[in-house]
C-alpha cells in the first residue's frame, strides 16, 4: 500500500547518474575525540540505535553524482521503538562537490524538521566536517560559511542535537538519498511511515 504523500515536486535532470561512493578512512584521519582536536567526532556504532524514550532520531542521508553535478538527500525520523514517524526525499541539481551536497542536504533536512515542528530530536548525518564546524568553527576554517548557516537553523531549536555517524548507523537514510542518484527516483516528497521498499531493513533495525 502506498504511503500518503503530503506533498510532491517533480524535478527534471539528465538521464544517467553515476553513484557516488565515499571512503570513510580518509575523513577519519581529520577527526579526533570530542574532548580535543577538531570536533565532529564520528560515532563508531556500526548499526542504527534507538533514541532515548523522550527523544526522536532523524537520520539524514546524502548521495552525490560528480558526473551529473547533482545530489539526493533523504531523512527519516524514528521514535524510541524504531517506528518511523516521517521520511522524505529530495533531488538537487547544480551540486559541484561532495561537501556542497552534504551541506545542501543537511540544511534542507533541518529546515524540513522545523517546518514539521519536530522537537527533541537527535540528528545523525555522515558529515563529520559539518558537525565539526558547528561545534568548533575555528578548527574548520574552510567550512565556516557552511557552519554559520547550520548554526542559524540549529539555534532556533534548543532541544536538537547533531551527531556524525558512520554509514552503518545511517544506512536507511543513505539508501533513500541514493535512490535519487542511482535509481533516478526524482520525485521529492514527505510521507508518513517508512518507504515500502525499505520495510525489511527498518524492521531489522527495530531489533537493535
Amino acid at each position: 500500500m502506498r504511503k500518503p504523500i503530503l506533498y510532491d515536486l517533480d524535478l527534471r535532470v539528465c538521464d544517467l547518474i553515476e553513484p557516488q561512493t565515499k571512503t570513510w578512512d580518509r575523513v577519519n584521519k581529520n577527526i579526533t575525540s570530542e574532548h580535543g582536536g577538531r570536533g565532529g567526532r564520528i560515532n563508531q556504532v556500526l548499526s542504527w540505535q534507538r533514541p532515548p524514550s523522550d527523544t526522536l532520531k532523524c537520520n539524514v542521508g546524502i548521495a552525490w553524482s560528480k558526473g551529473k553535478s547533482m545530489a539526493g538527500s533523504g531523512w527519516i525520523v524514528r521514535d524510541d521503538k524504531g517506528e518511523v514517524v516521517l521520511h522524505s526525499r529530495r533531488a538537487f541539481s547544480g551540486i559541484d562537490s561532495l561537501i556542497e551536497a552534504k551541506h545542501t542536504g543537511l540544511l534542507w533536512a533541518l529546515e524540513s524538521l522545523g517546518s514539521h515542528r519536530i522537537e527533541r530530536v537527535c540528528v545523525e548525518v555522515e558529515a563529520p566536517e559539518l558537525v565539526g564546524v558547528v561545534e568548533r568553527p575555528g578548527a574548520w576554517p574552510s567550512y565556516r560559511a557552511y557552519g554559520r548557516e547550520l548554526q542559524v537553523v540549529l539555534g532556533r531549536h534548543n532541544a536538537w542535537k547533531l551527531k556524525a555517524v558512520s554509514r552503518g548507523a545511517n544506512r536507511t537514510a543513505f539508501l533513500i538519498a541514493r535512490s535519487v542518484t542511482m535509481d533516478m527516483r526524482l520525485q521529492s516528497y514527505v510521507a508518513r511511515g517508512e518507504p515500502d521498499w525499505l520495510r525489511v531493513i527498518v524492521d531489522e533495525e527495530k531489533r537493535w
